[in-house]
């Protein structure tokens, strides 16, 4: 027999041992194994969904059989059942075949679960402002979720409302690698050059931050930026509309930005638009009456704004703030008419007897909800009634507090009006103690600034100038005080520097510029005739 001959005899023989040995393996197969092997086929290609009536009944003849758990388990977590899903793979663990690939799905699951409890964090320090640790949360996430487009874009929001800049355009190159999306790309563009442009081109950054549409930039935070930066640029009539519209928004606080809206309105000088906004509709709240009482004194009629403080009083008599109302209605009253006002309340108590009540009832703390700011206020009566005992024991008294952030602005009005009125070197010492409290605090600068200046301490004042007017360069008027000074000091050519260097930015007021084209001409005036005079000399 020839080789080919013997090789085909061989290689028929193979065939029926192996056609046989199949047979047999096929009719020897339990049900279980044959409803397994027709569902995991079709598991294979996806199909789980059919597959599950079979796996079940797989479950039913073999309660443990290693396959049919491991494909209902991935079905179940396909379906979003997370808890049963996990706790089929758990049951094969240690099954040489099925188990490595259900410790696989249930490493990926702890990791996908630990990675949504960080995205949780992140957005709850994002919606409380906590913005610092949002980005540390951001940064611990993407040292194992590099890829992560939606984590990458928190990113973004956080280290650029943190003030982390580099790490913010860093995170946008990542966006761009990892993100789908060119719309979501460009959003984080110009959120980033919004923030970027903000302090250097406030208008450009405005334009920016309006053009934004991802509800995950417009935030809370963002909106208070766009319409702080609004007031700032002072586009009212613009703010007035976004206002309005941001009430019409799902989820608004109405009532926070009705108070934007009657602040806007008082800050223009529009208090009866205000008191007519806040009338349209029940004033319900203490904050509104102090609102409407003290806009009711803005408006020239402090009478009925310190009756409105006396009714609430009746209810409440030991309420602070309506104390605090009446007696800065009070002294807007008299500051007003220059005189003290010669009238009586609804009682027929006269108004006098009843600021003195005030002024007593701050000395012997009979009031809840104090904090100092009613003894800055009963200074300023005192000053207005120009009683230098009360006013003595005050100043005693409110420069042995400490000085609150909250009552600062009392504080400074007070310091205004005692210089006005006659206590101008206590106004002074007031403003230090106050600047050794808030070194940094401008507005405190400012005004002591101008205080040394009127009392002829020209190069403390300059100190202090020099650092608002860089600090604030938008205040115009600390500016003018600013060239006044390096005037009167001698330092002419350096004011005209800064005139003609300040006369170039585009957004002053007509005042402003007005004033400096003014100080400008006097400048040169004052160089030429002083040039002159030395030629003069010279000869």
């Amino acid at each position: 027999m020839s080789f080919a001959r013997k090789l085909q005899l061989i290689m028929y023989c193979l065939f029926l041992n192996l056609l046989f040995s199949n047979t047999s393996f096929a009719t020897s197969m339990r049900i279980e194994d044959k409803l397994f092997f027709k569902a995991d086929a079709l598991c294979r290609q996806g199909k789980y969904a059919e597959a599950e009536p079979d796996l079940k009944r797989v479950l039913i003849l073999k309660p443990d059989h290693p396959g049919a758990l491991y494909n209902l388990g991935i079905l179940k977590l396909k379906q979003g059942d997370k808890v049963k899903g996990k706790e089929l793979l758990s049951k094969i663990l240690r099954n040489p075949e099925f188990g490595p690939k259900a410790k696989k799905q249930l490493i990926e699951i702890d990791i996908s679960e630990k990675l949504n409890e960080r995205k949780k964090a992140i957005q709850a320090y994002l919606d409380s402002e906590a913005f610092g640790e949002a980005l540390s949360e951001c940064k611990k996430a993407l040292a194992r979720n590099e890829n992560d487009e939606n984590l990458w874009f928190q990113a973004i929001y956080a280290a650029g409302m943190a003030g982390e800049s580099p790490f913010a355009e860093a995170a946008y190159g990542k966006l761009k690698k990892f993100s789908s999306s060119p719309n979501e790309c460009e959003e984080a563009r110009k959120f980033l050059d919004a923030l970027s442009s903000k302090n250097s081109d406030p208008n450009l950054a405005l334009q920016k931050f309006l053009s934004l549409n991802d509800p995950r930039f417009l935030t809370s935070a963002v909106r208070r930026i766009i319409r702080s930066m609004m007031l700032d640029l002072k586009l009212s009539k613009e703010l007035e509309e976004y206002l309005h519209a941001e009430r019409k928004r799902v989820g608004a606080d109405v009532g926070a930005i009705d108070r934007e809206l009657v602040t806007l309105y008082r800050s223009e000088g529009q208090y009866q638009k205000a008191i007519d906004f806040l009338e349209s509709y029940p004033v319900d709240s203490a904050e509104n009456n102090l609102f409407l009482s003290e806009l009711y004194s803005l408006a020239g009629n402090e009478e009925k704004g310190m009756r409105l403080s006396r009714i609430i009083l009746v209810g409440n008599p030991i309420d602070a703030r309506f104390h605090i109302a009446w007696m800065q209605g009070f002294v807007h009253w008299a500051n007003r008419i220059g005189s003290i006002p010669k009238s009586t309340n609804e009682n027929g108590d006269d108004l006098l007897k009843i600021a003195y009540e005030e002024i007593d009832q701050v000395l012997k703390q009979k009031m809840v909800g104090v904090n100092g700011k009613e003894i800055f206020t009963a200074l300023r009566v005192a000053v207005v009634l120009n009683d230098t005992s009360a006013f003595q024991t005050l100043f005693t008294r409110s420069t042995a507090e400490k000085l609150d952030e909250s009552f600062l602005e009392e504080t400074l009005i007070a310091c205004a009006e005692m210089s006005k009125h006659g206590f101008h070197p206590k106004s002074i010492q007031l403003l230090e103690w106050a600047l050794a409290q808030f070194p940094e605090n401008l507005e405190i600068q400012e005004q002591l600034a101008e205080g040394y200046y009127l009392d002829n301490r020209l190069k403390e004042a300059l100190i202090l100038l020099e650092a608002v007017v860089s600090g604030k360069p938008q205040n115009g008027q600390a500016f003018l005080t600013f060239i006044d000074c390096l005037t009167a000091l001698g330092e002419k050519e350096k004011a005209r520097e800064k005139v003609i260097t300040k006369l170039k930015e585009p957004v002053l007021t007509v005042f402003i510029r007005n004033q400096l084209q003014t100080r400008l001409s006097s400048l040169n005036a004052s160089m030429v005739s002083s040039e002159s005079m030395d030629v003069t000399e010279s000869h």
